[in-house]
């Protein structure tokens, strides 16, 4: 059956609101998909068993610190914390050490990145800021400088817009225990282990 209309509208909030680039949003009665489903059984039991902990909501429903760090900072700050974390994920992808210089000027593909670790720097720090990047996004600025030049502008503009908005009242935020919440969580378990492999 379809989704009902407030489940579906809060389904594609929190789809735009998200960093993934490909979405699904499905209304399930997992226990009995999971009847069916054999081989999938032990992955497919965590949607359906695993409820959201207080903990994990808090974490969902606030912003990422470095987004609070930011949001704090002066202006000229925000690029040296931005800096920071765009070299961070570069080492960390690239698997060099903590304190290995990344040239700041050099092309990320002159560096050693693919495609495959420019979407997954993409997505590290569109998680870490908690926005939305587009794919290209290291690609239309390659440099670790551009790159870090544009987020600031992103987060400059964004802080500005927000201190010209009035805050959310308690009821559009939606539903902890929601199953999409719980694929929500599982994914990101997901995005966490493909980045370890």
């Amino acid at each position: 059956s379809a989704l009902s209309t407030q489940l579906a509208l809060q389904a594609l909030g929190r789809c735009l609101l998200g960093t993934r680039t490909q979405v699904a949003v499905i209304d399930c009665q997992w226990d009995q998909y999971l009847q069916g489903a054999e081989q999938l059984k032990s992955f497919l039991s965590r949607v359906a068993t695993r409820p959201i902990s207080a903990q994990e909501q808090q974490r969902q429903d606030t912003q990422p610190a470095i987004v609070e760090q930011l949001a704090q900072a002066a202006a000229p700050e925000r690029l040296s914390l931005l800096t920071a974390l765009v070299n961070a994920q570069i080492r960390k992808i690239l698997g060099l050490a903590e304190t290995a210089a990344v040239p700041e000027n050099q092309a990320l593909t002159d560096q050693g990145f693919d495609s495959l670790m420019a979407v997954q720097l993409t997505n590290a720090v569109g998680r870490l800021l908690g926005q939305r990047l587009p794919v290209s996004l290291v690609f239309n600025h390659p440099s670790p400088k551009a790159l870090s030049l544009y987020l600031l502008d992103l987060i400059n503009t964004q802080l500005a817009a927000s201190k010209d908005k009035p805050e959310l009242d308690k009821d559009t935020k939606f539903s902890s225990a929601s199953s999409s919440d719980r694929a929500r969580s599982l994914l990101d378990d997901l995005d966490n282990l493909l980045e370890q492999t």
